[in-house]
């Protein structure tokens, strides 16, 4: 699958997890840190009590719905995460988002058809996009996917590539990050004036 990258500002926009599970506690935390209003829709007290437990839960005041899923929970959403772990619901996910022009992702892996030939592959719903595995020190934000084809794979290498940076980006920001870009340019003209 050929993937085109992009960082999103969701800063106050509506986005929906569907599941509490760990995937979903994974997903709403990386929303939060988004600035994103999040609602976590899932039908398990277990699961929406360990959803509260979250501090950034608690500090964000992310609105936590104690129900199974109805098509309509994606209206008004921005972006949509299927994590349930059921096949069934997870596909009842996606297709609502599809149906309503929503990007969704299937972040479970549930609804992914199986290698080789499978008839019922064209009926179901497709996902829209996948989030990576995220290193965020700051203002800095480094992404890496596999297009959703071997998560584990794309954490492995964010966690190399923060090791690699967790020494010279301690405390970057904007202005750090806007001084280095300045500097970078002046290199750059440097050596194409040579």
């Amino acid at each position: 699958m050929s993937v085109y990258p992009v960082f999103l500002d969701l800063g106050g926009r509506r986005c929906i997890v569907v599941g509490a599970g760990p995937v979903g506690r994974r997903k709403a935390e990386g929303l939060f840190e988004a600035g994103a209003i999040v609602t976590v829709v899932d039908p398990s007290a277990a699961a929406r009590d360990a959803m509260a437990a979250t501090a950034s839960t608690v500090r964000h005041g992310v609105e936590l719905v104690g129900r199974a899923f109805e098509d309509e929970d994606v209206e008004g959403a921005i972006l949509v995460f299927a994590c349930t772990g059921e096949p069934a619901v997870d596909a009842a996910v996606l297709a609502a988002a599809a149906e309503r022009g929503i990007l969704a992702c299937d972040a479970g892996g549930t609804t992914r058809a199986a290698p080789g030939p499978d008839p019922d592959a064209n009926d179901r719903p497709a996902t829209k996009f996948s989030s990576g595995a995220v290193f965020r020190r700051g203002d800095l934000c480094v992404a890496v996917s596999t297009g959703g084809a071997a998560p584990a794979v794309a954490a492995e290498i964010r966690d190399r590539i923060a090791g690699a940076l967790q020494a010279e980006t301690q405390d970057v920001n904007a202005d750090d990050l806007r001084a280095r870009r300045d500097d970078a340019f002046r290199r750059m003209q440097a050596r194409h004036r040579r």
